[in-house]
């Protein structure tokens, strides 16, 4: 994420727990299989928060942050007059994919090479994609987001 604003915990700073990356993803699904865009599962993260093993992204404006995105992360809420904005970026493999959680039409670019069709699982297997995953769509500028991307 590139911080337009200063970050700080009053005005809602990102935290995470260091190495959550390595367990690979946790539980953000309700007991109806609703994604609710959090873990669910306290014991994913209660004993890292218990015993102050969480990490707070205090940073300046101008600045940029960069987490696996299978960290253990959240947000303080902002308690502050002074918002906290940022651009975020995500980047990956052009065989990986996203399985789960909140599937957002993005516009999507190639930086190397080109789509392979195929998906990457762990342990190597591939699987052949439907059609192509790049120019997928995208939130059009005068588009309702917040209607497009409700669950």
């Amino acid at each position: 994420m590139f911080l337009l604003d200063d970050a700080t915990p009053e005005n809602g700073c990102m935290r995470v727990i260091p190495g959550s990356h390595k367990r690979g993803p946790v539980n953000h699904y309700d007991d109806n299989g609703k994604f609710v865009g959090h873990a669910t599962d306290a014991r994913d993260y209660e004993p890292q928060v218990r015993d102050g093993n969480v990490v707070d992204f205090v940073v300046k404006a101008g600045s940029m942050t960069v987490h696996h995105c299978t960290t253990l992360h959240a947000s303080y809420p902002n308690r502050s007059t002074t918002p906290r904005r940022g651009l975020v970026y995500q980047i990956a493999a052009g065989d990986a994919i996203q399985l789960g959680g909140n599937l957002h039409k993005v516009w999507s670019m190639w930086l190397q090479g080109k789509d392979p069709l195929v998906a990457r699982l762990e342990g190597g297997p591939t699987f052949r994609l439907p059609r192509p995953l790049t120019n997928v769509g995208g939130l059009e500028p005068s588009a309702d987001w917040k209607k497009v991307t409700r669950d």
